[in-house]
């Protein structure tokens, strides 16, 4: 090993250190900006964590057995358009068990519609809630 460095000792340059460069992190050195996030971006994620817990809040107010259909309907939009997606039929050769763990496939399949279109509206909802708050507190600090 000592003869391959000895060998290539001629190849050695100098160590000329910088001093504008010598302590500072190699990405300021090279020019890198860490990454940024935008505004419609952090407004988006907000959205989304936002709208899991309603979307969940609003499945389980619409499952609520006594709870007023217009309320359910208003609570939870995803649930009419999952009724009227999801087609329940049972085949009447069917033993009880089929039947039974059929309607409870279909019903969790109209809940899970349900529920990723209440997501998908309480998302868009709050992102344009979050938006326009945000577009009036820029013009309320333009105008000061």
């Amino acid at each position: 090993m000592r003869d391959i460095v000895k060998s290539l000792a001629f190849f050695r340059l100098p160590v000329v250190r910088s001093a504008a460069h010598s302590r500072q992190p190699l990405s300021r050195v090279l020019g890198l900006r860490p990454p940024t996030i935008s505004a419609g971006l952090k407004r988006a994620i907000c959205a989304m964590a936002l709208a899991v817990p309603c979307a969940f809040i609003a499945t389980a107010i619409s499952d609520s057995g006594s709870t007023p259909d217009f309320v359910r309907y208003a609570v939870s939009p995803g649930l009419v358009l999952a009724a009227q997606v999801v087609h329940m039929e049972t085949s009447p050769d069917a033993g009880f068990a089929q039947v039974f763990a059929q309607i409870m496939s279909e019903y969790a399949t109209v809940m899970l519609v349900a529920f990723f279109v209440d997501l998908i509206l309480f998302g868009l909802f709050i992102f344009g809630t979050l938006t326009t708050l945000s577009a009036l507190t820029d013009e309320g600090h333009s105008d000061s």
